[in-house]
């Protein structure tokens, strides 16, 4: 079965790839959308220069497109690892398409002279703890490092239960200075907001996952904001 670099330049084969991840995350998650969009994804695909760069994949099968991948890449930082996503057509699954191209992915790090693969999963509602991804990822080697919890929330709430969180929770948050904006940080904010990125990943408990200062500077903050 041949497995293609995809080159996020050509829209059918990029599509055809992004097609894959989407009708996987909808399956996954009860039909809602989620995640990033095709311009997100071709734009990281793209830029081969930045702190991090998104190769993608995919495997056919008489010429069809039946799974994808796509590995972050990164380029100043975090040099032992890498970041991956590994989706199969919802219609296609059980067929081994997905641990053909895992283990193309695998070797595929081991040849940048990263030792550590590391995937993040979102689980649908109805399948905590019970996602495929909690029986296939075992079998390959795979060990669950850590797990975060997502609520969903019922929305829109009438105004009057907001005007009631903000009510209570007005004064304990008196501490915290909120900033906002829309498209570019704001000169005065964009040092201290890549001091706070470059923090942010090694201030949390990773289990036994080893995880580097981020190297983020102002330019670098700068070039994620164009490209994403």
């Amino acid at each position: 079965m041949p497995i293609e670099r995809v080159d996020a330049r050509n829209d059918e084969a990029f599509m055809e790839w992004f097609g894959v991840l989407q009708r996987s995350e909808l399956q996954r998650d009860g039909g809602r959308g989620g995640g990033w969009q095709p311009d997100e994804w071709r734009a990281r695909a793209l830029d081969e220069d930045a702190p991090n760069v998104k190769h993608l994949f995919s495997l056919r099968e008489e010429g069809t497109v039946v799974a994808v991948a796509g590995l972050e890449i990164s380029r100043d930082d975090n040099l032992h690892s890498l970041h991956g996503d590994l989706f199969v057509e919802p219609t296609l699954t059980g067929r081994g398409f997905g641990s053909t191209l895992l283990a193309f992915v695998e070797e595929y790090g081991r040849t940048l002279g990263r030792t550590e693969l590391l995937f993040f999963v979102i689980e649908g509602a109805d399948e905590i703890g019970s996602a495929p991804n909690r029986f296939f990822a075992p079998r390959r080697g795979y060990e669950l490092t850590d797990e975060m919890a997502r609520r969903d929330l019922a929305w829109p709430q009438p105004s009057a239960v907001l005007d009631a969180l903000v009510e209570q929770w007005s004064e304990p948050a008196a501490s915290y200075e909120l900033h906002r904006w829309i498209r570019s940080t704001p000169e005065p904010l964009a040092a201290p907001l890549a001091d706070l990125m470059s923090r942010m990943g090694v201030e949390a408990n990773h289990a036994d996952v080893l995880v580097e200062e981020e190297l983020w500077s102002v330019e670098r903050l700068r070039t994620h904001e164009q490209t994403v």
